[in-house]
Order: structure tokens, then C-alpha cells, then sequence
């Protein structure tokens, strides 16, 4: 005969509010996705050849990590420069070094990043 037992070691209900911000927990509330197929091009036609895959559907691939998930980051505007005023000081113990860099952006003639002073 075996019986099994069910504990309940400190487990509590996670919070439904972490700063500030709602937050789900329950998968049920989460909704339906369904992920594209991935050796279907955007437009629905199948992938028929390695060159096809490796040239267009690779591209596309790229293309939806970027808008879903990474998000790309726009580009740095020209007239942006950069001042290092800490070109390396030891830090926790001689096991890492600091570099800091303040960037400016010449339009507005302010740092964007201040040091902080400690």
C-alpha cells in the first residue's frame, strides 16, 4: 500500500502587483498565440530549398526577433560625443575595473549621464 502525502512548505499566493505593475501568474489568463511556422515565408508559401531559407526566410526570422523581442535600438545620432573621465580604476578589491563615460549631446550642451560622485 503507498500513500502519498501533499505538503505545502511556505508556498504563498505570488503577488499580483510587483512595483507597481499588475503581473499574471495563471497561464489560463494569458491568452492564445499561436508561433508562425517556421519554414513558411511571411506571405504564406512554403520554404522549397536551402537557398530560400538561408537568403529569404533567415532575414524575416531576424526581422520578427527584433520587432517581438529584442526590439531594435535606433541609431546613435551623429552629433552625439562621448567625454571618459574615468579610464580605469580598480574596483571590489582589484577584481574588476571601472571605465566611466559621460555622453553629450552638443544641441543641448548638457551631459546626458552625470557622474554620480561615489
Amino acid at each position: 500500500m503507498v500513500i502519498s502525502l501533499s505538503y505545502s512548505f511556505g508556498q504563498n499566493k505570488p503577488n499580483q502587483v510587483v512595483a507597481g505593475i499588475p503581473v499574471n501568474h495563471d497561464e489560463v489568463k494569458a491568452g492564445s498565440y499561436i508561433l508562425p511556422d517556421p519554414l513558411e515565408f511571411n506571405v504564406g508559401k512554403p520554404v522549397r530549398d536551402v537557398k530560400s531559407r538561408t537568403d529569404k526566410l533567415s532575414a524575416e526570422l531576424v526581422k520578427l526577433l527584433e520587432d517581438y523581442l529584442f526590439v531594435r535600438m535606433p541609431g546613435t545620432p551623429g552629433d552625439m560625443s562621448f567625454y571618459v573621465f574615468d579610464r580605469g580604476t580598480l574596483v571590489f578589491n582589484g577584481t574588476a575595473i571601472r571605465k566611466q563615460v559621460t555622453d553629450m549631446m552638443p544641441k543641448a550642451g548638457q551631459p546626458i549621464l552625470h557622474d554620480p560622485g561615489y
